[in-house]
């Protein structure tokens, strides 16, 4: 999740204080509509999130949730501009809710790096079987297997709130936005887990975290998709490739099963790229927005 700096930052210029104060406390509901329907209408037109079947979890459609992570992330940037609150002006509660938030991000990031690794692992062991096809390779071939990752993931108080404050209408404002926020990343970065490990405690705990997914934004989806992890549902194209690797062993004509399994695993090895790439990306904007908010919050005090 990155807050785009740059635009938090800009601030509206009206043609005086008390129209600028006027337009501002106007634009505050409308503007937390405006960013929840910009994520509603993601979710109602992405095709993974409203497809239909015993198991619309795939590869593909993870590449969807890092979508609706960057859609997010630009409708709560777009936000802080409308209603003229740059991070600069962010008080202590929004700066630790997001560093919170971005440190377990970084966790999560880390954790489908870990994952993917395990994934590539097994691949290669695959892939030196489909090129020297023999029986006693044949018959070594395994399922690619599910992972309990372990999560620890928590959210520390007290460290950038030194003294409590009342609420200012713009703060509140953000805070929502954040909370949305927050519950939009844990959940797709939850399924794409579960989409490569089927770990369900590590779902378990992602949506423990985020206080739950009761908001009307994810809800149905949760509903939808944790029935699937809870029954131990992996992305179709990993299941489709521990289907055939079961069937191989025991074929008659094992030839013609490595055929299918490597066309297969070209697939999912093409999609795991792909979900590699931008979990990639978006840590490095993650960890680099994170070292900003930072630096930006130790000038502060500096200069007061």
């Amino acid at each position: 999740m990155v807050l785009q700096l740059q635009n938090l930052g800009r601030s509206l210029k009206f043609s005086s204080k008390l129209e600028d104060h006027r337009r501002n406390l106007h634009a505050l509901p409308a503007s937390l509509h405006d960013f929840r329907s910009k994520i509603s209408n993601f979710v109602s037109q992405a095709s993974f999130l409203n497809e239909s079947g015993s198991n619309p979890l795939s590869l593909a459609g993870l590449l969807q949730c890092f979508e609706l992570i960057d859609v997010t992330s630009k409708a709560l940037a777009k936000l802080a501009v409308e209603i003229d609150y740059p991070v600069s002006t962010w008080g202590g509660r929004a700066i630790e809710n997001y560093l919170n938030f971005s440190l377990n991000l970084l966790h999560l990031l880390n954790a489908i790096t870990s994952s993917i690794a395990c994934l590539n692992e097994a691949k290669i062991s695959i892939f030196h079987a489909c090129e020297n096809p023999t029986l006693s390779a044949v018959q070594k071939l395994k399922r690619i297997p599910s992972r309990n990752l372990g999560l620890d993931l928590k959210e520390e108080t007290g460290l950038f709130v030194t003294e409590e404050k009342p609420f200012s209408e713009k703060e509140t404002v953000v805070l929502e936005a954040l909370r949305v926020t927050k519950m939009i990343a844990y959940w797709a970065l939850g399924l794409i887990l579960s989409g490569f490990c089927c770990d369900v405690e590590s779902y378990k705990e992602i949506r423990r975290l985020s206080g739950g997914f009761e908001d009307s934004l994810i809800k149905g989806l949760d509903l939808r998709f944790s029935q699937m992890v809870e029954s131990k549902c992996v992305a179709k194209e990993v299941q489709e490739l521990n289907d055939i690797l079961d069937r191989v062993p025991e074929a008659k004509r094992w030839d013609q099963e490595i055929k299918k399994l490597e066309t297969r695993l070209q697939v999912v090895d093409n999609l795991v790229q792909d979900i590699e790439k931008q979990s990639n990306s978006l840590f490095s904007q993650v960890l680099a927005t994170r070292n900003q908010l930072l630096d930006n919050f130790r000038l502060t005090k500096q200069n007061k």
